[in-house]
């Protein structure tokens, strides 16, 4: 599944998955095992990293060039808070859940 968000100007594809993670982990310097809590120490830094990584995997998912670095995703994020909830919504519908549990009401 893939979803689009207007951010720095253009429309860019969003998906989070296991490569996303993976960006995340590698990136805001955490271990795997501590992604269970994420958004329980959830800060600036880790929701920019965040951000990055899904439109990471989604240029790359899609064969498009990843033209912007993490402190762009910063920038645009910082014009724009509005896309913040976007990027947690779009999140939180990709991520698989946990066999026998249901996704957090929106």
């Amino acid at each position: 599944m893939m979803d689009y968000v207007k951010i720095g100007g253009t429309d860019r594809p969003v998906k989070f998955g296991w490569n996303a993670l993976r960006i995340y982990t590698r990136e805001a310097k955490i271990p795997f095992m501590d992604i269970g809590n994420l958004f329980d120490s959830m800060d600036l830094d880790k929701l920019t990293i965040l951000t990055y990584a899904g439109l990471v995997h989604g240029a790359r998912t899609e064969k498009k060039d990843v033209d912007f670095t993490l402190d762009d995703v910063g920038d645009w994020l910082g014009e724009d808070f509005d896309v913040v909830s976007k990027f947690l919504e779009i999140f939180t519908e990709q991520m698989p859940q946990p066999k026998n549990q249901k996704a957090p009401a929106k």
